[in-house]
């Protein structure tokens, strides 16, 4: 999302915030989501990914992932090492950890 003024090329962005709404939902305060596959996968947390109870520090794990997605490096894609695991007949949601 982003605030700015002017129109054409005159256009100044004052302000820009980085967000998705897949999943957005309102906690109040010590509350939590528990039990529901939330988020994408490539930047879905720990505890997201395993059904656990997902919180502001579920968030903060994904926005740091999608920084790393924007810097090109994609921190939990899969690579020849995962797909090598899996033809072992390893589950693949655990060992991307």
């Amino acid at each position: 999302m982003i605030n700015y003024r002017g129109a054409g090329p005159e256009v100044i962005v004052e302000e820009a915030q980085i967000i998705d709404l897949e999943n957005a939902a309102y906690l109040p305060k010590g509350r939590c989501i528990k039990g529901m596959l939330a988020g994408n996968d490539s930047w879905r947390s720990p505890e997201g990914r395993f059904k656990g109870e997902l919180n502001k520090p579920s968030d903060i794990f994904s926005f740091a992932a999608c920084i790393y997605d924007m810097l090109k490096q994609v921190i939990f894609g899969a690579d020849e090492d995962l797909h090598r695991h899996e033809s072992q007949g390893a589950y693949p949601h655990v060992i991307r950890l």
